[in-house]
């Protein structure tokens, strides 16, 4: 949150990007390398784990940003949705944080439905994690990044080679017999998946999908993110293979793809082959080796995602905190921003402090000078029927400008109405014409004495 209030979670920071990637994957597809493929899909999980939006305030005129005042939408709208009661949430410091009950509600549900989630997907992962460790031997280890070494367990709970954890990552490969150069390609493959860091992104993935459940985007970024680290591992084990190497290799893959490891599993470990998703574009792309794209053409990428970006930076759904205030609010209030934003400016300042003990309806000149006006001296549309007709023609009337307000009680609060009239100096009649704007309050005042 910034010193200003603002904030930034409004859920669409990293579907920008993904926007970006669904266009360059259509237009280049297996002509960039996955691993550009990869680095944009982290780029979005960045954007939707921490979101910059607020750029907009420091890059976009004012005015513009007046204009999409989506604070004071949103305020409103919820109100207007879920009804005029309000939450007060009491803060550190004393104060309180007023949300409409149902955006309160929905926000609680959310809560609920991201926690279940974590415990959930977390807690099958340590889960297995500790399963197969257990029940595990271990057969070899090699350095890995910072100097910590990558175990390497043979165990009977795993059906395909896989690798497991992000702090302190593991490959598990299942007990049955490996050629020499299979084990190799087994091995290089996860090793790789733990030096290029897949698992740990595969759990911010996840954690985006968690956070984000409602977005349909954050599951095709899940999805193409596992599939492509293993486009790109299967990139780096073949690197500097000749045609048979690489047909041997996909052989080997087709073999592995028909041993699935738990669906539950998959939310953050990495097998070999992903239960042989996508297994025939992962061949292809063996066998024909990722292109790198032209100088012109990798500009064209970098411009689609420079705009991608721009456009996640500053979304104008971007809304701002809801602001601190001394006391608890009650139900069926705007704030000043929410009340200009969809009724333009509060014209109605200073009926608050109205008399309408001798007359519920008062006249307020140009100059400011109020006069209590009585029923039978109000003339509707220039209707002059009876009494007023009588006393119109024996009066030569003086008109002055004014504004013509209506006390109404209510059985919480009161409601004002202001007409644009005319009021006779002379004889007191006065012509009300069209309505300029009607007020609610919630706790009646002007009933003074």
């Amino acid at each position: 949150m910034k010193k200003d209030g603002t904030t930034t979670c409004d859920g669409y920071g990293g579907t920008f990007p993904i926007l970006g990637y669904l266009l360059i994957k259509k237009i280049f597809k297996k002509h960039m390398t996955a691993q550009k493929y990869i680095w944009i899909l982290r780029l979005s999980i960045i954007l939707y784990l921490c979101p910059f939006q607020e750029f907009k305030y420091l890059i976009l005129p004012e005015k513009l940003l007046e204009r999409f005042n989506f604070a004071d939408f949103w305020g409103i709208a919820g109100k207007k949705i879920s009804g005029f009661e309000v939450v007060n949430i009491p803060s550190l410091f004393g104060d309180y944080y007023v949300t409409p009950r149902g955006i309160f509600l929905v926000t609680v549900i959310w809560f609920i439905i991201c926690t279940i989630l974590v415990i959930y997907y977390y807690g099958t992962y340590f889960f297995i994690k500790r399963q197969i460790r257990k029940n595990g031997i271990k057969t070899d280890f090699f350095s890995g990044k910072r100097g910590k070494d990558i175990e390497v367990f043979q165990t009977a709970k795993v059906k395909t080679p896989c690798t497991v954890g992000w702090l302190h990552p593991n490959i598990f490969i299942p007990k049955r017999d490996y050629t020499v150069k299979e084990k190799e390609w087994l091995l290089r493959h996860e090793i790789t998946h733990v030096r290029h860091g897949d698992t740990f992104w595969k759990a911010l993935a996840l954690l985006v999908c968690i956070f984000h459940w409602y977005n349909p985007f954050v599951y095709y970024l899940f999805q193409q993110y596992s599939v492509m680290c293993e486009y790109y591992c299967d990139a780096v084990c073949m690197q500097n293979s000749n045609k048979e190497e690489k047909k041997n290799y996909a052989i080997f893959l087709v073999k592995s793809a028909t041993l699935t490891i738990p669906r539950r599993g998959l939310a953050i470990v990495q097998g070999l082959t992903n239960n042989g998703e996508k297994i025939q574009e992962r061949v292809d792309r063996i066998l024909d080796e990722d292109k790198k794209p032209a100088g012109k053409i990798q500009l064209f990428i970098a411009g689609i995602l420079t705009v991608m970006c721009l456009c996640s930076f500053m979304t104008i759904f971007v809304y701002s905190a809801t602001q601190e205030q001394d006391v608890p609010a009650q139900d069926n209030t705007f704030t000043e921003g929410e009340w200009d934003y969809f009724y333009g400016e509060d014209v109605s300042m200073g009926d608050a402090s109205l008399d309408f003990s001798k007359s519920t309806i008062l006249f307020e000149s140009k100059q400011g000078e109020i006069t209590p006006v009585f029923q039978s001296n109000l003339m509707n549309n220039g209707s002059d029927k009876g009494q007023k007709k009588a006393q119109q023609k024996r009066c030569n009337h003086v008109m002055e400008e004014g504004t013509l307000k209506i006390h109404k009680s209510k059985k919480k609060g009161c409601h004002i109405e202001a007409y644009e009239a005319q009021r006779c100096k002379k004889c007191g009649i006065v012509k009300k014409n069209q309505l300029s704007y009607d007020t609610d309050y919630v706790v009646c005042s002007h009933a003074k004495k």
